[in-house]
């Protein structure tokens, strides 16, 4: 885990406040954890766009399209958070929901910095 100094360096250096920036590591960890355990979802979206291509649009979702085995999103999802805790972050799925044709979920997360 990076810590609290590491965060207000990194986001000076990127010209974001700490908050962003620690989001924004959250969310590379959350890709790489997702990523060594399945390839069965596409990243998309604003996120994606800043990760891939390098852009400056910084956002609070992640977005992907896969498969609609919610049963097996959910596994996978958890499985996920739970990896965070390698990284000295707590995490949770604190709320799911199908949302048209897709689903939908908050975490949180708390981290020892």
């Amino acid at each position: 885990m990076l810590t609290r100094a590491q965060i207000q360096r990194l986001a000076q250096r990127h010209g974001i406040g700490a908050q962003a920036q620690e989001r924004n590591y959250i969310q590379h960890l959350l890709l790489f954890l997702l990523y060594s355990r399945s390839q069965m979802l596409a990243f998309k979206g604003g996120t994606a766009l800043r990760v891939v291509y390098h852009g400056n649009r910084y956002s609070e979702d992640l977005d992907f399209n896969g498969p609609a085995d919610v049963e097996a999103l959910k596994k996978l999802w958890q499985a996920v958070l739970d990896g965070l805790g390698d990284f000295g972050i707590a995490a949770e799925m604190r709320a799911a929901w199908q949302s048209g044709a897709g689903y939908s979920f908050d975490v949180s997360y708390g981290c020892g910095t």
